[in-house]
């Protein structure tokens, strides 16, 4: 077979019917998957994590699905079915109830049971509404490859219709550690809480490490209602990965607050999905939030010697206020 297969099922006249002809009624998605076929997510669960840390690559799959015509001199696409179909990983799920014409109620759902770098495999059932089994089909697809599933029974006027689907294989960067130090690092830009409350516009912090191969790394702390937060691109005692560097943004969370520091000029950090380090300093909530940074050995005394002039001075500065 060449890259372009044709395969009747009965299964996937359903879907077109479900899809082009009907809206939902009721649907959700669960496992990761992306939303599909007009199905609509859920409420956010708060006690889920609200970035991803992960430290290995997750393979991840975006669908495309046109309903076209087959002609002889090749297809013709008539609509497309499917352009949300987004960041489906294995047990990845979406489910739907909905009404085809003639008023009988369907229900379908779609599983990533198997993906990797060279396809994926999909779990199709369809059921009445009141949970009777009536198709069940596993799909194997590759990556790009173009499946033109030709819909028999949807025959009108001599024109032969199909749906065509375009798997695309994608990927989620892994979390890695910066394998040294930058020479130069300059935190600038708005800082973002709960993607709503701007807790810094236009801060900008910088530091620098002459050695390379020295121990001195770059700090920045962030003083608001959590308290101190201390933070670094590299591991240093007591710290923890809360978050990554990417392009012109960090991210991180702490204490279930969502945290977005975005650069309205360059990268932070060189290309790469780079760990970043957070280590609760105090408690001490900040009446206003502020941004601040030096260099040092975390091992060293100059390094708890910086630390306690911050801390010193924040309560100070918040002794002052009352």
């Amino acid at each position: 077979m060449n890259k372009k297969t044709i395969v009747v099922l009965g299964l996937i006249c359903l879907i077109v019917l479900v899809l082009s002809f009907s809206q939902p009624v009721v649907a959700q998605v669960s496992g990761g998957g992306g939303a599909i076929m007009g199905v609509r997510t859920g409420p956010v669960d708060p006690s889920k994590p609200k970035i991803e840390i992960n430290r290995e690559l997750i393979p991840t799959m975006n669908l495309k699905v046109d309903l076209v015509e087959i002609l002889p001199a090749g297809v013709n696409t008539i609509g497309t079915i499917v352009t949300s179909a987004r960041g489906y990983r294995v047990g990845g799920n979406s489910a739907g109830l909905t009404t085809l014409p003639g008023g009988m109620r369907i229900k379908y759902k779609l599983m990533v049971v198997q993906l990797d770098k060279d396809g994926a495999t999909i779990d199709a059932t369809i059921s009445d509404a009141s949970n009777t089994p009536l198709l069940s089909q596993r799909l194997q697809l590759t990556n790009y490859q173009e499946a033109l599933v030709e819909v028999a029974s949807a025959e009108a006027g001599n024109k032969r219709l199909a749906i065509r689907l375009v798997p695309t294989l994608t990927a989620i960067p892994a979390v890695l550690e910066y394998p040294g130090l930058v020479p130069t690092l300059t935190m600038s830009g708005f800082l973002i809480l709960n993607s709503k409350e701007i807790v810094s516009r236009n801060g900008s912090v910088s530091g620098s490490v002459e050695d390379l191969n020295g121990t001195k790394q770059q700090f920045f702390t962030v003083g608001d209602r959590n308290g101190l937060l201390l933070m670094s691109y590299r591991p240093f005692p007591g710290a923890s990965i809360a978050g990554y560097f990417e392009g012109k943004k960090l991210q991180f969370e702490w204490n279930g607050d969502l945290y977005e520091w975005i650069s309205m000029d360059n990268p932070f950090m060189p290309e790469g999905k780079w760990a970043a380090y957070l280590w609760q300093a105090d408690t001490i909530p900040n009446t206003y939030a502020s941004i601040g940074g030096f260099e040092a050995d975390p091992n060293s005394s100059d390094f708890a010697n910086k630390l306690s002039q911050i801390q010193q001075a924040r309560k100070k500065l918040q002794a002052g206020k009352h």
